[in-house]
C-alpha cells in the first residue's frame, strides 16, 4: 500500500489494529518512507524498512504512558494522587526525551521536533487528564491547588511556543493540548463540566495569534460544534482570523456544511433492506438522521432519549427518522447491531456505509468523528441544525420538539 502525502510529512493510523503511538493513535511518517510490519501477535508488532525507526518509536513513548498506572479510590488523598502523577509524569518525559536524544536513526531534525513537541504535549495532556477532576471542584483547597497547576502548564506552553510554522503545523497534539488545556480553564471558571463555546473561543482567539492560531481555532469549531450550536455565530469572525489558506478553508467548509439554511448533503445510502435511500427522494419531509456503531454506549443511550420524541410525532407522516451506522465494514456486522434492537427507533430507516465506513463522504462532509451524531434537514432540503442539543433531559427534548415543530 502506498500513501500519497501532501506535504513532505503526515499521518497515517490502523483503525482496526492495536497498534497505538503518542499522537493520539497516528503515526507521523515522511515522503520517501517504506514501511513493512512484523506481526507476532496483535501485542507484539514492529515496524521494519525505512523511516521504520520514529514509528517503533513513537509506540514505544505510548507505551510508557501505561506504566505506573495506579486505580485511585475515593478513600485515597487527593493530595497523595497529585504528587504521583507529577512523579510519574516527569519521569515518563526524562526518560522518553533521553531516548529520543540519543536515538541517531531519527536523523531529521524537523522531524525529531515534530515528535519531541507531540511527545511533551501528549505527556502533559495524560498529566492533566489525571489531575483534573470536575467533581472535586467543591473542594476549596483541590480548586486553588489545580488552578496552580493549569495555569502553569499555559505559562509553560505560552513560553515555549514554538515560532516555526512548519512545526505548528504538523505537530497537531501540541495545538489541541492547547485547546484542551483552555477547555478546563473555562470549566474551572463557569463552574460547568462542558464549558460554554464563546468562554473557550475568546481565550484562544486572545491568547494565540499567528501559526498556533490558524491551528487552533479550526480545531475548537471542530470539537465544540457537536454541543455548543451557537458557535455557528461566530465563523465568519474566525474566517477573517485565520491566515493559513488550509485552515480557513476548515472553517469555510464547516460553515457551509453546518451552517442553518446551509443547503444539505444529497445523501445516497444503503437500507438493511438493501434499497437505495435518497435525500432527493425525502423532498417534502423533515429528516432526522442520527450516526452510530454497534458497541458505543452514548448511542444507545441517544435512541433511548428519542424515542419519546417519536411517539410525539407518530400522527405525522412528513418526519422522516434515519439510523445510520457509521462505522460497520460489512453489511452482516451492520445487521447485528440493527438486530439488537438499542439503536435506532420503531420506524427507523436504518442505513449503512456500504462498507465504507468512516471515510464515507456524508460522515466526511459534516466532519463526524465520534458518535453519536444528530442532523436534521427541513422539508427544502436545508439543514435546520448539523449538531441540535441532544435531547437527553426533559428540558432539551422540549426544545428538540420545538425546533422541529417550527419547521414541520
Amino acid at each position: 500500500m502506498t500513501i500519497e502525502l501532501k506535504g513532505t510529512v503526515g499521518y497515517f493510523s490502523l483503525q482496526k489494529g492495536s497498534l497505538n503511538s503518542i499522537n493520539d493513535g497516528y503515526f507521523i511518517i515522511q515522503r520517501g518512507d517504506e514501511i513493512g510490519m512484523e506481526v507476532e501477535s496483535p501485542q507484539e508488532v514492529r515496524f521494519t524498512g525505512k523511516g521504520a525507526d520514529k514509528l517503533n518509536y513513537q509506540h514505544w513513548a505510548w507505551r510508557l504512558l501505561l506504566i505506573d498506572q495506579k486505580n485511585w479510590t475515593k478513600e485515597d488523598k487527593w493530595q497523595n494522587m497529585m504528587v504521583s502523577y507529577k512523579k510519574r509524569t516527569n519521569k515518563i518525559l526524562a526518560i522518553a526525551l533521553d531516548s529520543l536524544n540519543r536515538d541517531k536513526n531519527i536523523n531529521h531534525d524537523s522531524i525529531k521536533d515534530i515528535i519531541r513537541l507531540n511527545l511533551t504535549s501528549a505527556v502533559n495532556w495524560d498529566y492533566v487528564s489525571n489531575i483534573y477532576k470536575f467533581e472535586y471542584l467543591s473542594d476549596t483547597a483541590y480548586s486553588a491547588y489545580v488552578k496552580q497547576e493549569i495555569n502553569y502548564q499555559i505559562t509553560q506552553q505560552n513560553g515555549l511556543q514554538p515560532s516555526d510554522p512548519f512545526l505548528i503545523k504538523n505537530a497537531f497534539v501540541y495545538t489541541h493540548y492547547l485547546f484542551y488545556l483552555n477547555g478546563i480553564v473555562a470549566s474551572i471558571r463557569s463552574r460547568q463540566y462542558r464549558p460554554p463555546f464563546d468562554l473557550v473561543y475568546n481565550n484562544l482567539k486572545t491568547e494565540y495569534e499567528g501559526a498556533i492560531r490558524d491551528e487552533v481555532l479550526p480545531y475548537c469549531f471542530l470539537q465544540m460544534l457537536k454541543r455548543s450550536p451557537e458557535a455557528i455565530q461566530s465563523f465568519d469572525e474566525a474566517i477573517g482570523l485565520v491566515r493559513d489558506s488550509d485552515n480557513r478553508a476548515i472553517i469555510e467548509r464547516t460553515k457551509t456544511a453546518k451552517g442553518i439554511g446551509a443547503r444539505a448533503f444529497n445523501f445516497d445510502l444503503e437500507t438493511s433492506s438493501t434499497k437505495r435511500l435518497r435525500l432527493n427522494d425525502l423532498k417534502g419531509k423533515i429528516v432526522v438522521l442520527d450516526t452510530y456503531y454497534n458497541g458505543c454506549v452514548h448511542c444507545v443511550e441517544l435512541s433511548n432519549a428519542m424515542r419519546p420524541i417519536e411517539e410525539y410525532f407518530s400522527g405525522k407522516n412528513d418526519i422522516v427518522f434515519i439510523s445510520f451506522d457509521g462505522v460497520a465494514h460489512s453489511f452482516e456486522d451492520f445487521m447485528k447491531g440493527v438486530r439488537t434492537g438499542h439503536y435506532g427507533l420503531k420506524k427507523s430507516i436504518y442505513a449503512w456505509t456500504g462498507g465504507l465506513g468512516e471515510q464515507h463522504p456524508l460522515l466526511k462532509y459534516y466532519q463526524y468523528t465520534s458518535y453519536p451524531n444528530l442532523l436534521i434537514i427541513g422539508k427544502d432540503g436545508k439543514v435546520i441544525s448539523a449538531n441540535p442539543e441532544k435531547p437527553l433531559t426533559d428540558s432539551s427534548r422540549k426544545n428538540f420538539i420545538t425546533l422541529i415543530e417550527k419547521n414541520l
